[in-house]
């Protein structure tokens, strides 16, 4: 049987925070509690496929969602319309009032276009019946236009850097023996899960999938598809791969940092300014 260890990675795990995927789970759990059996269960860190992420609620509205809505709300307010009421129309009346108002304030055909343009994206991605499929689109319309997806890259290079808490990116190159550092996995480092250690034995040897269901025990079908990704026959949980050092070293260490950050309600960049004119003077 394979070992299992800190820095497995396993494929086909359900999230609640991440419904529309299927996820990643990443073993967070001490390497010599694990080889000594001095714990009940496995920690892990729940993660997605980076290209996947991107469009998922979550991963929009922190990526695309304030950039897109400011965008709309700067256009808009020359024409003396509030934002929040206007995503509050329904599309067929929203369109009307951007029409009527750009007529109003003779804006030019093109300066409608483009606020129709950036209304419907705003309306695909954040209307109450948004899909998976429908802020994929979005993303797709906004990494194609000026921007060329400088949101997302200024996202990813936030996590490199360390300014950006939440998450972490681990390159595909890490985990596997592929040498590809393009594609890989979003890491959200607040969200912990639970694996026990007769289902981790079970992925990593007899195996769980769609076919594995029982048919004679509804409490346990319920359970698995509860805890995985298991809709179809094509569905099953497997071992992805195992994090290699120093990335492993690295994911724990921004984990370590995340969880343990204490929020404060410090100074402020005016304060700053008056300490500093103050400095010399007595």
């Amino acid at each position: 049987m394979e070992q299992i260890e800190q820095g497995n990675i396993y494929y086909g795990f359900r999230s609640e925070k991440y419904p529309e995927v299927c996820c990643y789970a990443v073993i967070i759990s001490a390497r010599c509690d694990i080889a000594n059996n001095k714990i009940s269960k496995l920690y892990y860190l729940t993660a997605v496929d980076a290209k996947e992420w991107f469009c998922t609620k979550e991963g929009f509205e922190c990526v695309y969602g304030v950039f897109l809505k400011e965008d709309l709300k700067n256009r808009i307010s020359a024409l003396g319309i509030n934002v929040n009421v206007l995503l509050s129309f329904p599309e067929e009346m929203a369109l009307k009032v951007i029409r009527e108002k750009c007529r109003e304030k003779k804006k030019r055909s093109s300066e409608e276009t483009q606020i129709t343009e950036i209304y419907r994206m705003v309306h695909q991605a954040f209307s109450n019946g948004a899909t998976f499929e429908n802020r994929k689109e979005v993303v797709s319309k906004i990494n194609a236009g000026k921007s060329k997806g400088k949101q997302a890259i200024s996202f990813l290079k936030g996590i490199s850097k360390g300014d950006i808490n939440h998450y972490h990116f681990i390159p595909r190159s890490a985990y596997t023996e592929k040498e590809d550092k393009v594609n890989g996995l979003i890491v959200d480092l607040q969200e912990i899960g639970i694996l026990s250690f007769s289902d981790a034995q079970r992925i990593v040897g007899e195996g769980i999938d769609y076919y594995c269901l029982p048919s004679d025990s509804i409490e346990e079908t319920n359970r698995l598809t509860h805890y995985y990704w298991l809709n179809d026959e094509n569905d099953f949980v497997m071992k992805e791969g195992v994090i290699k050092s120093p990335w492993c070293e690295l994911l724990l260490q921004r984990f370590a940092l995340d969880f343990i950050r204490i929020g404060v309600d410090g100074s402020t960049e005016s304060d700053y300014i008056k300490l500093v004119s103050l400095i010399g003077k007595g």
